[in-house]
Formats: structure tokens, C-alpha cells, sequence
């Protein structure tokens, strides 16, 4: 069997380069920024609206508890049941129509 070659020796002064500060600033500074924190939900807030996070979450008390671990206060719900922003809220449904309710002629009955 034939054994296999050693690869060469690097020389002393390697090839790789780092990258110069000015490159890994502009690489800082190009990441986006961290997510802001969205306004105290406060009773002055109390059932307001607000768009976060592409959701249209609302300011309401929750009573907390042992379960979720939190004390009662106001927070705001995001929640997956929540609708998106830019969503039209769902309308009341329409009022079906008469004919839906409405009874089918009368069959006449066998032997009657």
C-alpha cells in the first residue's frame, strides 16, 4: 500500500487576513437594531388598540394568578388569536335569508 502524501507546511505567516476595524464597524452598525419596547400598557390605555410587532394587540387587566406566575395588572395581549395589523375586524354576520327558514310543500302522504 501506498501511504498518502503529507500536505505542504504553512509557511509562518499565514495567509488569512482578519478584517480591518472599518469593515467590522460598518458590520455593526449594519445589523438591525434591537426591537423597541412597545408603550406601558397603563389605565390611561386601558382598551386602546396598538399595532406591535405586526400584530394589533390590546391593553387590558389580567388577573394573573399561580398558573401563568404573573401578579394582576394591565399587559397587553398579542396573542395568536389576535388578528394582524391592517385586518378589517370581522363584521356581524348578515341575517340569513327568508327562504333558508322557510318550509317545503307539502307532500301528499301514502295511503292517505
Amino acid at each position: 500500500m501506498r501511504s498518502i502524501p503529507a500536505p505542504p507546511a504553512r509557511p509562518a505567516t499565514s495567509q488569512r487576513r482578519l478584517l480591518p476595524w472599518g469593515w467590522a464597524l460598518a458590520l455593526a452598525l449594519a445589523t438591525p437594531a434591537g426591537a423597541q419596547e412597545p408603550p406601558a400598557c397603563t389605565p390611561a390605555r386601558e382598551g386602546l388598540d396598538l399595532c406591535i410587532a405586526e400584530k394589533l394587540c390590546r391593553c387590558h387587566f389580567e388577573p394573573g394568578g399561580s398558573l401563568t406566575g404573573r401578579p394582576p395588572g394591565l399587559r397587553w395581549d398579542c396573542g395568536i388569536l389576535r388578528p394582524s395589523c391592517g385586518v378589517v375586524p370581522a363584521s356581524p354576520p348578515q341575517q340569513a335569508p327568508a327562504w333558508l327558514f322557510s318550509r317545503p310543500p307539502a307532500w301528499p302522504r301514502p295511503g292517505g
